[in-house]
C-alpha cells in the first residue's frame, strides 16, 4: 500500500467544488439565492444553450460593494455569517439569508472555464465588470468599467467544464436535469413573494448571407411582482389550477411553548399557504394536484413527513392513493431547524417533527371536514369530467392576476 500523504490543493478544490454543485439545479440555485439575499425584487435567469453554455442571472438588488469584489469567489468568504452559533439565534441576531457557507461561488469558480460579474451599487456612477479564474482569484487584468443599472449579473460559463464527466453527463441528460431545474425554479417561484422571476432560454441564431449570429429569447417562466401566494402560484401552475385550493393556517405557537416552555417574547409561527380543496363525490385527484411545494422560513425544502402526514389526513377523504396539492411554508424559531445537512439545504432537520406532524394532520382534517367553513366543495375538479366548468369558477378562471402569463 502506497505511504499516506496530503492530496494536493488543487485537487481537494475540485472534489470539494464537485459535491458543492452536482447538477445544472444546483448552479442556478446557487446564483438564484445570491439574487434574492441581494434584496432584490426582479431577477432574470438567462439560460444560453439551455444551460450549457453559460447560465446567467441578472438582479436589481443591491450590488456588490468594491472592497468585497475580490472575495467574491474565495472560499469561505461570506457576507452573511460571521460565526457558526448565528445559524440557531432566534431574534436580532438570525440569519435570514438563503446562503451562509460561503462555497457555492468558489465552486462554481473551480467547476466552470471561468465566472464573470458586472455590478454595480446605489452610491456608484458606473458599475464593474470583473472575471474570476478557477482558483477563485480575481483577475485584475481583465477588470473593466460598465454602464449598468444598480444590481448584479452573474455568469458561470461552460459549467463542469473541469470535471469531464459530469460534463458530457450534462450534456447527455440535458432533458432530465431541466426538469429538475424548473421544478426547482417553480418553487422558489412560488415562494417568493414580492419578487418578479422571469427565465429565459437563449439560443444563437445564425446570421443568413453574411450577416452576423443573433440571439433569439424565449420566456419559460414569468411571475410578476405579488404579494400573495396564490398569485405566484397563478403565475406559475394557472389560474383553473389555483381554483381548486384553498387559503390555510395554523398557528405553531402554542405547541412550541409547550414544547419549549416559552416563547421568550417571540410568536407568529405556524404552517400557511394553500392546500388542494377535497374531492367531492366519487372525484378523484387529476395529476396535477399531486404538486407539493415546502419551505421553511421562505427557504423551498423537502419535508417528507410533513408529505406522509399530509398524505394521512387526505386519504380520509381520497381513497385512490393520490396526494392533495400544497403549497406550505414553515415559520419556526431558528433554534428548532437546521438546514445546514446537505450541500444543496434542501434537506431539513426539525425539532420535535414528529409533533407538528401530528397537529398539522388533525388540523388539515378539520379543515378538509369543513368544521370551520374556510372552504367550498372542489367545483373545478368535479365539473370537469361532465366537460363544463361552473359558472364561479369560470370567473375565477378567465380572471388575469398580476403576472400571468398568456400561452400563445
Amino acid at each position: 500500500m502506497p505511504p499516506i500523504q496530503k492530496i494536493s490543493t488543487e485537487s481537494v478544490r475540485k472534489i470539494v467544488a464537485g459535491q458543492v454543485v452536482i447538477d445544472l439545479a444546483g448552479a442556478v440555485k446557487e446564483l438564484l439565492e445570491n439574487a434574492l439575499d441581494s434584496g432584490a425584487t426582479t431577477v432574470k435567469i438567462n439560460l444560453h444553450n439551455q444551460g450549457m453554455d453559460c447560465v446567467e442571472v441578472v438582479d436589481n438588488g443591491a450590488g456588490v460593494g468594491v472592497e468585497d469584489r475580490p472575495l467574491l469567489c474565495e472560499k469561505h468568504a461570506t457576507s452573511k455569517l460571521d460565526k457558526f452559533e448565528s445559524l440557531y439565534e432566534d431574534g436580532e441576531g438570525e440569519v435570514k439569508s438563503f446562503g451562509f457557507r460561503g462555497e457555492a461561488l468558489f465552486s462554481l469558480a473551480q467547476l466552470s472555464d471561468e465566472v464573470v460579474f458586472e455590478t454595480k451599487t446605489k452610491g456608484e456612477a458606473i458599475g464593474q465588470r470583473l472575471v474570476f479564474g478557477r482558483d477563485g482569484k480575481l483577475k485584475p487584468s481583465l477588470t473593466t468599467k460598465v454602464a449598468r443599472p444598480n444590481g448584479t449579473t452573474a455568469q458561470v460559463k461552460n459549467l463542469f467544464a473541469a470535471l469531464p464527466v459530469r460534463r458530457v453527463d450534462l450534456q447527455r441528460r440535458i432533458k432530465s436535469q431541466r426538469v429538475k431545474l424548473f421544478r426547482m425554479l417553480q418553487a422558489y417561484a412560488i415562494t417568493c413573494v414580492g419578487v418578479r422571476l422571469t427565465v429565459c432560454d437563449v439560443k444563437v441564431v445564425k446570421g443568413k448571407k453574411g450577416k452576423p449570429d443573433s440571439t433569439k429569447s424565449e420566456t419559460k417562466l414569468s411571475t410578476g411582482m405579488s404579494t400573495k401566494i396564490s398569485q405566484t402560484m397563478s403565475s406559475v401552475l394557472g389560474a383553473k389550477f389555483v381554483a381548486g385550493m384553498a387559503e390555510f393556517s395554523m398557528s405553531l405557537d402554542e405547541t412550541i411553548m409547550v414544547l419549549r416552555g416559552g416563547l421568550s417574547g417571540m410568536s407568529g409561527f405556524g404552517i400557511r399557504g394553500l392546500v388542494a380543496k377535497p374531492p367531492t363525490g366519487e372525484g378523484a385527484s387529476s395529476g396535477a394536484r399531486d404538486l407539493q411545494f415546502f419551505s421553511v422560513n421562505g427557504r423551498p425544502v423537502d419535508i417528507p413527513n410533513f408529505t406522509r402526514a399530509i398524505g394521512d389526513a387526505w386519504r380520509n377523504f381520497d381513497h385512490l392513493g393520490k396526494k392533495p396539492a400544497v403549497a406550505l411554508d414553515v415559520k419556526l424559531p431558528n433554534s428548532m431547524f437546521d438546514v445546514n445537512l446537505s450541500p444543496d439545504k434542501r434537506e431539513v432537520f426539525m425539532a420535535d417533527e414528529a409533533r407538528f406532524c401530528d397537529v398539522l394532520k388533525e388540523r388539515l382534517v378539520k379543515f378538509w371536514q369543513g368544521s370551520d367553513g374556510s372552504f367550498v366543495s372542489n367545483e373545478v375538479q368535479d365539473m370537469s369530467k361532465a366537460g363544463r366548468v361552473p359558472e364561479a369558477a369560470a370567473k375565477r378562471t378567465q380572471q388575469k392576476l398580476p403576472g400571468r402569463t398568456e400561452e400563445k
